[in-house]
């Protein structure tokens, strides 16, 4: 790592914070953490003792005079910020809904809340560290800027009830990409995300946990609809978030999210994709997080073992051209149009009836059920993620 002695700012101090924020703090750096409320105090006093000098800012992400306060503030302390990590946002009740009645009941304020603390919070950082990039080029110093955004898997997979959380994470998503090829076309940085799945915070955690620790039945349902059937904790998020904040490890790395993509896709039956966008890329190698057992066995059902190996000891990305010639994908297509019409029609060749599918799939690969059921809570219990 070449961290130390960069200086970082960190939208928000919950719990995705706490993983990462340490880590950062054992690198030497210059930190500030900024939060609405107490939690950015809170937390820079838990790693205060790790070698950084670390400061709390009250500010409202969502607030752009507030925004920029924060980053006059920092500026005129530490002279130069290397990194920001967008980080802050959020659901509110208010925008929830459950049926049709509900749905009606969402009053414009509380939707336009949801997008401003989860999205336009990520646009207003972004645009005064492009500021600051811009004024210290300008000035002919060096200029080598990361920012890294916490998004969700619900920026591509929509949530049922928070329609208008997911939808802000679906924006970033696109703005990411777009501001990514501004900052690298003028040589200013990098933009990249970690989308997250889900993990207990104090916002969510009596939706998802009952009082006991155990699942409420939203959380059974998520725990059901994920790859690895457990809810993320902190160190899930915070070595990513490092490895992407470091320039010596991951420059050439920019518009990309971070996710549990190439997973779940190896869980599919079959794969198409798209030939201009997208990769194949497992970077635990680099950011020194093993897998589990079960998602080692769903990796090795639709790699080719010696294709596996390359990609998961180099940590490469790999592109959709090379994935069909190891017949890792079914085909790659060379637009969104092409992925669609190419996947429906070889969906369409699948006329047998649904329930022998369902039969052969359960045959064919119990010995991956076996694994998770037998291996992985060896390395899944210790992790107390029910607490």
């Amino acid at each position: 790592m070449s961290l130390t002695d960069k200086t970082a700012i960190l939208f928000g101090a919950g719990a995705i914070a706490s993983g990462y924020a340490p880590l950062f703090a054992e690198q030497g750096m210059s930190i500030a953490i900024v939060s609405r409320g107490e939690s950015c105090e809170k937390l820079a006093a838990s790693i205060s003792d790790k070698g950084s000098t670390v400061v709390p800012i009250r500010a409202d992400a969502s607030n752009p005079d507030d925004v920029k306060r924060v980053f006059r503030e920092v500026s005129t302390r530490f002279k130069t910020i290397d990194i920001l990590v967008n980080a802050s946002g959020g659901t509110e009740k208010a925008a929830n809904f459950t049926d049709v009645d509900s749905y009606l009941k969402v009053e414009p304020a509380a939707i336009q809340r949801v997008l401003a603390n989860n999205y336009l919070s990520k646009v207003y950082a972004i645009q005064q560290y492009v500021a600051h990039l811009h004024e210290r080029k300008l000035a002919n110093r060096a200029v080598d800027g990361s920012v890294i955004s916490i998004t969700s898997m619900s920026g591509f997979t929509p949530l049922t009830r928070v329609a208008f959380y997911s939808d802000s994470f679906a924006a970033v998503e696109s703005y990411t990409k777009s501001v990514a090829f501004f900052l690298g076309h003028y040589g200013l940085g990098r933009v990249n995300n970690v989308a997250v799945g889900f993990l207990i915070g104090t916002q969510n955690k009596r939706l998802l946990l009952s009082e006991d620790g155990t699942p409420t039945l939203r959380g059974l349902e998520i725990l059901n609809a994920t790859s690895q059937h457990r809810f993320l904790t902190p160190a899930d998020v915070a070595r990513p978030v490092l490895y992407l904040a470091d320039s010596a490890v991951s420059g050439a790395i920019n518009g990309h999210t971070f996710g549990d993509g190439t997973v779940m896709a190896c869980a599919c039956d079959f794969r198409f994709m798209k030939s201009d966008r997208g990769y194949f890329c497992f970077p635990e190698v680099d950011i020194s997080i093993p897998f589990m057992p079960g998602m080692l066995e769903v990796m090795k059902k639709a790699i080719p073992y010696y294709k596996l190996e390359d990609i998961v000891f180099s940590g490469r990305r790999t592109a959709a051209a090379d994935l069909e010639a190891h017949h890792v994908i079914v085909k790659a297509c060379r637009n969104e149009e092409a992925l669609l019409k190419e996947a429906l029609a070889f969906a369409k060749t699948f006329d047998k009836k649904r329930s022998i599918f369902g039969e052969i799939k359960k045959r064919l690969h119990r010995d991956i059920i076996e694994v998770m059921k037998t291996e992985d809570p060896e390395y899944i219990e210790p992790l107390n993620l029910m607490a």
